[in-house]
């Protein structure tokens, strides 16, 4: 296991290395002990690390980036973390409790494929009428990719008055 600090960083954004990333809030907590156990196991397979909260700037960056939110989430929280086709990808574990068999389930689901990325984004919106369609990161992909559809994307920040006068002519 590493320390997650500026170096750890760097690596697990740089390289091809599949990375568990435990965040707690008690270094006695069994989630602690069970990721242990299971990065011990999985040395060859994956890179673990468990590190306690902390309000460092690089660290409070890398919460942003996987959604975690340390004043409103339930920790310890797990996320993996990958490489895939030169994009970094993030995974949420959704499990009800964090163990070495729990763990084990969540790299095996993610190896065949089942696990869905996890994107920092707003709800796909329920019911859509029209021609023009709002498009949020958790549904990007698919709608932008649709082969069977000609796709135009507009993309704006709701904080810019340009942006939102384009918006009501559609």
């Amino acid at each position: 296991q590493r320390v997650l600090d500026p170096t750890t960083l760097a690596r697990i954004m740089t390289k091809e290395d599949l990375t568990f990333l435990l965040l707690h809030n008690n270094p006695s907590h069994s989630a602690v002990t069970h990721m242990y156990r299971t990065g011990v196991k999985m040395r060859d397979h994956a890179l673990f690390i468990s590190a306690p909260l902390s309000n460092k700037k690089h660290i409070l960056k890398l919460y942003r980036w996987l959604g975690i939110h340390p004043e409103k989430d339930q920790f310890p929280v797990l996320r993996l973390i990958a490489r895939e086709n030169g994009q970094m990808r993030k995974y949420q574990f959704n499990g009800d409790k964090i163990n070495e068999e729990s763990i084990m389930k969540f790299y095996e689901n993610y190896m065949s494929g089942m696990l869905n990325a996890f994107f920092l984004s707003e709800d796909v919106p329920k019911a859509q009428s029209g021609a023009v369609k709002k498009i949020v990161g958790s549904n990007f992909e698919t709608v932008v990719n649709n082969k069977l559809k000609d796709v135009i994307v507009f993309f704006h920040s709701v904080y810019c008055t340009q942006c939102r006068d384009i918006l009501n002519i559609f």
